[in-house]
């Protein structure tokens, strides 16, 4: 970080950074670009599956930046969308990875559910729409 500057930004940077590298390990993904697709392409997954309420409670526990990177694009007000199939959810993420080919969403699924049950607990994890199939037995989802 620049000289400088605010304590803030330090602290969210390094936090951030610890998510990412623990998506990283977690996923078996090879950088921390490939980490941060994953990342945002399940957390916009889940955040659009969750009531608004719901969603400030669960961005509540993130990092500040990560907090801006979950509710970026968001359409608040709408209905929240059904908890869908294993292979919905899925097929979700892989439209959300477009431009992100080297990432397979069954990774990405699994790398951002471990790092966000290892942060938040499971009973956090357990109460968002992520189809049980995912959370019981997300090496075999597909």
């Amino acid at each position: 970080m620049a000289a400088g500057a605010s304590p803030l930004f330090t602290h969210t940077v390094e936090e951030t950074r610890r998510w990412l590298d623990e998506v990283r390990r977690a996923a078996g993904l090879a950088n921390e670009r490939q980490a941060y697709a994953a990342l945002r392409a399940v957390l916009h997954t889940v955040r659009d599956r969750l009531n608004v309420p719901d969603n400030a409670r669960f961005a509540a526990q993130f990092p500040t930046l990560l907090r801006g990177v979950y509710f970026d694009a968001w359409r608040p007000g709408g209905d929240a969308a059904d908890t869908p199939t294993a292979q919905a959810f899925l097929a979700d993420v892989r439209d959300r990875l477009a431009g992100t080919p080297d990432v397979a969403p069954e990774k990405a699924v699994r790398g951002v559910l471990a790092m966000l049950t290892n942060r938040l607990g499971q009973k956090t994890i357990a109460a968002l729409a992520i189809p049980g199939k995912l959370l019981r037995d997300d090496e075999n989802a597909e």
